[in-house]
Parts: C-alpha cells; sequence; structure tokens
C-alpha cells in the first residue's frame, strides 16, 4: 500500500494504509501485525552489531565481544563465566566495545554482533564458557558447570546473541 514517513520534533512515523509504526520520545510503538525487521546479516564490516541495547557500567575493564552479568552487590557488569550460577543468571550483555573499569559502554541484550576473527559454523550454539570469565565458545561445556545458551551462529563471523533470561542447567 501507500506509505509516508515523517519527522516533526523528534517522533518519526512510517504508515502503511492500516498499521504505523512510531518513535516517540521514549518510546517505541509497534503495533500489532508489525514487526522490526533487520534485513541482511553484518557481512561487511568487522565489530559492527545491531539490536537491543542498553548502557551498562563496568566494574572491571571489558572487552568488545566479552559476555557480561550484571552484579547484585554493586549493579556493575562484570564478565560471566559458567563455572558459578550467579555469573550466568539474569539478563547478560555481549560488549560491542572495549569499556574501561568503571566507564559506562554499550551492552548487546539481543542482537547480532560481527567479528571477523572467530570462525564458526552457521546454527553453532553459543555458550558462556565455564573455563574463561568472558567468552562465549561454540561447545557445550563440560560437567560441572551451569550451562547458559546464549545464541546461535549465523555464518562463520556473525552471531546472533540473546542475553535475555533464558534457562540455565546445571551439570
Amino acid at each position: 500500500g501507500d506509505k509516508a514517513l515523517a519527522l516533526i520534533f523528534g517522533t518519526f512515523a512510517a504508515t502503511t494504509a492500516a498499521q504505523q509504526l512510531t518513535f516517540n520520545v521514549g518510546a517505541i510503538n509497534v503495533p500489532e501485525g508489525c514487526h522490526v525487521n533487520y534485513e541482511a546479516l553484518l557481512t561487511t564490516t568487522d565489530h559492527t552489531y545491531w539490536g537491543v541495547t542498553r548502557n551498562i557500567v563496568a566494574g572491571e575493564a571489558l572487552s568488545r565481544g566479552e559476555v557480561v552479568y550484571q552484579k547484585a552487590a554493586d549493579s556493575e557488569w562484570w564478565l560471566a563465566k559458567g563455572d558459578a550460577y550467579v555469573t550466568v543468571s539474569g539478563v547478560l550483555c555481549l560488549v560491542v566495545a572495549d569499556i574501561a573499569d568503571t566507564a559506562t559502554g554499550i551492552g548487546l541484550i539481543v542482537g547480532g554482533f560481527r567479528d571477523d576473527t572467530v570462525d564458526y559454523t552457521a546454527a553453532d550454539e553459543m555458550w558462556v564458557s565455564k573455563a574463561t570469565g568472558g567468552l562465549i565458545v561454540d561447545t557445550q561445556p563440560g560437567a560441572a558447570a551451569f550451562l547458559r545458551l546464549v545464541g546461535h551462529a549465523e555464518n562463520a563471523d556473525t552471531i546472533f546473541f540473546n542475553g535475555l533470561n533464558t534457562t540455565i542447567v546445571e551439570i
């Protein structure tokens, strides 16, 4: 159908005949029957991302590509590790750019992340490592671990990350 695009005083609205997507200050409204679609994988530029993000305050120096959890004691974000329940529970984030200790940076909650230094196989499952804090691995950790599945490989260099409250299994 016909489409209209308006950008007026901080509001973005894309309208079709019966549906409207509106961005207002502080809110995104996606009506029933509509969706947000990312049309392409991250195929051209290293260290790029798309998705839902939030500001995070680092409890220690954090590097791009590390998975982190929010520590209750100080509300800061620390390296997740599958050897303790507390470090893989709750919402996790993927660090999209290096963050200095106590500095604020961006954490990816759900979305895609490209890193040309990895070599995954499409559909590989991504797990929080039990051996190395902050590391995402494409092999399920062995016994004496808290398993937290955090996504899958889209291709050799790109993962789909999901840090929302997914099931944790102790083995």
